[in-house]
């Protein structure tokens, strides 16, 4: 384990406000488990970005030396080598972590061990002190998101500034 130093972490926040940017941080932070290698196209599926703006997000974590953007050639995909853990980068630009972790990396882990079971559970931060889990389909279709997203829209309740509904 290793503290950020103070540059990164700020870079990581700036980054983080970026609207695009901050889905990516959130699903980072959201794994359960941390990957050696992260796939392009996988990162823009998930947060329905497109390839380019996925692509400026690795080119700013290599910039911060959290690890290696390799473009795809001769049939291998574009991926992000991590050499640090995933999930604590998106902690740390969400504020949810002053540490970025690099002793727990799993040997071989990769992104498409999430995709050979059924289901993939998501941690997503709600605040600081509560995060939700969501369990999905690992092959969910844009049409089950937008339903989903509708369901979670519609459990929103408004709370007054007495604490009442």
């Amino acid at each position: 384990m290793s503290p950020v130093n103070k540059k990164t972490s700020e870079r990581l926040k700036f980054l983080y406000r970026d609207g695009d940017f901050s889905k990516i941080f959130d699903y980072l932070a959201s794994r359960s488990n941390n990957a050696r290698e992260t796939k392009l196209d996988r990162l823009a599926w998930i947060t329905g970005l497109d390839r380019s703006k996925v692509t400026a997000f690795l080119r700013a974590l290599q910039e911060l030396e959290l690890g290696r953007f390799l473009v795809g050639r001769k049939g291998y995909p574009s991926r992000f080598e991590w050499t640090v853990a995933l999930i604590s980068v998106g902690q740390v630009a969400s504020g949810e972590s002053d540490e970025i972790l690099t002793d727990d990396l799993v040997d071989g882990a990769d992104d498409d061990m999430e995709l050979t079971a059924d289901q993939v559970t998501y941690e997503v931060p709600l605040r600081p002190d509560v995060k939700a889990k969501l369990t999905l389909p690992a092959n969910i279709t844009r049409v089950e998101t937008i339903r989903i997203a509708n369901f979670v829209r519609g459990l929103a309740v408004d709370v007054t500034e007495e604490g009442g509904r």
